[in-house]
């Protein structure tokens, strides 16, 4: 991996569009997202995830390696390293465009866009987990169709029943 010196000398060198997507809060997260999605969000994998891509952006690697330094660096299958790239190459994708002026809205796109996916797949994920686990919740509806005998709580009807 490049040295720390060698990513700022790039950095300093770089064109608009490598500081936008090494540097901005904006590209940050959405590289946490891309990370969360597959799973490699926590530390250390986190830090040498956001350090590879990175050394993508400054061209110390071509986009085409990707998948052997998903496999090397985050010790993680051909599978999942596979899975990872596409989302890395959406990411990427301003890189190839030379006219590529920063906009706030087009990383949030795709930031909304990982977030939509994410947030579906857990939401589909709680549904099927709270269908096994918690009974179904009685209602004054459901209730006024059972043949149950009904109590009063009114005075009088409390007197009388005593009697």
């Amino acid at each position: 991996m490049p040295s720390k010196e060698s990513r700022n000398t790039r950095y300093e060198q770089g064109t608009e569009v490598q500081k936008y997507l090494y540097a901005s809060g904006e590209s940050g997260l959405a590289l946490k997202q891309i990370a969360t999605k597959h799973h490699q969000n926590q530390e250390p994998n986190y830090a040498k995830f956001a350090l590879l891509v990175g050394d993508v952006v400054l061209g110390f690697y071509s986009a085409n390696q990707l998948v052997s330094l998903l496999q090397k660096e985050l010790s993680i299958d051909q599978a999942t390293a596979e899975s990872i790239t596409p989302d890395i190459l959406e990411f990427l994708k301003p890189l190839s465009n030379p006219n590529w002026k920063s906009s706030e809205g087009e990383i949030q796109d795709l930031v909304d866009k990982i977030e939509v996916q994410e947030i579906s797949s857990e939401i589909a994920e709680t549904e099927a987990v709270l269908e096994t686990t918690i009974s179904p919740i009685r209602t004054m509806a459901g209730d006024s169709n059972q043949k149950e005998q009904v109590y009063s709580s009114h005075q009088s009807a409390i007197l009388n029943e005593r009697k």
